[in-house]
């Protein structure tokens, strides 16, 4: 049976791939994260002035989406970056085994929630 730590020997590691992989992250989250802000945020109703970007005209979700698109299309590059970079499976940054495991993630789902809806009650 393999272990969490086992997981670091896989696919490849050399430090140019690190480094390569840490701009392709850069490049997704500051580039096309900021693109993909702007987009979004043009489409759901922002104004935008000569040498300023105003989000604050929009809509409580609306500023949720659009201050969640750089994570987003940071998560794509991690998936570049380690898919197509160090050439290993994705769902190795999550378990070491063959299929995610949902009755651990649920457990802590609802353990979270428990706590929070404590919060708010109480």
């Amino acid at each position: 049976m393999e272990t969490f730590l086992d997981q670091a020997s896989k696919g490849k590691t050399s430090i140019i791939r690190y480094i390569v992989g840490i701009f392709i992250i850069y490049f997704f989250i500051y580039v096309i994260g900021a693109a993909a802000q702007f987009l979004v945020a043009m489409a759901m109703g922002s104004t935008v002035e000569l040498g300023r970007f105003n989000i604050s005209s929009i809509s409580p979700l609306a500023y949720f989406v659009v201050t969640m698109c750089p994570a987003i299309c940071g998560i794509i590059g991690v998936f570049i970056s380690v898919r197509f970079i160090h050439q290993r499976p994705f769902s190795t940054l999550v378990t070491p085994f063959k299929k995610i495991n949902a009755k651990p993630i649920l457990y802590g789902f609802g353990f979270f929630s428990c706590f929070w809806y404590y919060q708010i009650l109480f």
